[in-house]
Order: structure tokens, then sequence, then C-alpha cells
């Protein structure tokens, strides 16, 4: 019996402690970026305070309350709610539980015009994962699509820092 709590409970903490491989951040939090920050996603601080859902969906994944979020996507998706905001969410969700699949799913309902820069970053992000996953990495096209990014983004923004440094690791790293 005191075995079977044991491992219960060492279970229970390996799943609540583990941190998240992507990380969702304000853009005003992401300041003081270096070159060993790989996996942040930065959201816009007007669209985090203009939109409840991004506020909540911000809010929730900070506080990695995973569970609570997951309910509160599935309440806006049953009351009709199909909004890019709701979109964006259940992808930050997504990829925060490592489910790379269900992300690519939900990214490409965004309109290509909803978030833009953000969303080629997410999707560039989410074949990664895939193509690591499967074996199927092609270093160049990775490559390729980070510097386009960089290259179409406006200078001295957070998305245009984020995407070199993700270029660099890979250069570097893989």
């Amino acid at each position: 019996m005191r075995n079977k709590f044991l491992l219960v409970a060492l279970a229970f903490g390996m799943c609540y402690c583990t941190s998240p491989k992507y990380i969702v951040k304000k853009q005003s939090e992401l300041l003081d970026l270096n070159n060993s920050v790989v996996n942040y996603i930065p959201l816009s601080d007007r669209d985090v305070s203009s939109s409840t859902i991004l506020d909540s969906t911000y809010r929730l994944l900070t506080s990695k309350k995973y569970a609570k979020l997951d309910r509160y996507l599935n309440s806006l998706e049953t009351s009709g709610v199909h909004s890019p905001d709701f979109y964006l969410s259940k992808t930050l969700l997504y990829i925060t539980n490592t489910d790379y699949q269900k992300a690519a799913g939900s990214l490409n309902q965004l309109g290509d015009a909803d978030y833009e820069l953000l969303k080629r970053l997410l999707a560039i992000d989410l074949k990664y994962e895939l193509a690591k996953a499967t074996g199927g990495f092609d270093y160049n096209l990775f490559l390729k699509s980070y510097q386009d990014l960089i290259d179409s983004s406006p200078n001295d923004s957070t998305l245009k820092k984020i995407a070199g440094i993700r270029l660099r690791y890979i250069r570097y790293n893989y």
C-alpha cells in the first residue's frame, strides 16, 4: 500500500512539475532576450489586454492551469465561439502540452491575416517539432523558413529576435 502511494505521489509530482517546452510570454516581459532562450512564444500586450479569451489563456498558461484552460476553451467552443483569438488560444494550449498535431490543426483554423507573423512562427515551430518526431528533418528548409520570417518582420520586433535565436539554435545545435 505504501509503495502504491509513493508511486502515485511521484507520478503526480513529475507531471505537475515538468515545464512545457514552449512558454507563452507577453512581449513586454521579453525585453532582455539572450541567445539561450529558444522557446518563448511572444504575445502582443495589446492583443492580450484587448481580448478576454487571450487574457484568460495567458493567465491560465502562466499559472500552469492547463486542465482549467482546456475546460474554458471547450465551454467557449460549445457556446459557438470560433474567433481568431479562440483558435490561437487552442493552439497555444496544445503547444504547451506538446500535442503538436492538434496544435497544427488549430493553427490552420486561423485566417491568413490574423496574427500573421506569429502564425508563421508557430507554423515553422510545429513543422520542426513534427519533423523531429518523424525523422523527416530538412535542415535547410527550417533555416530558410526562419530566415524568411526574419526578413519579413519589422526591425527591432520581439518576434524577429526570437526567430533569429531559433535559426541560430538549429544552425549550431542540430
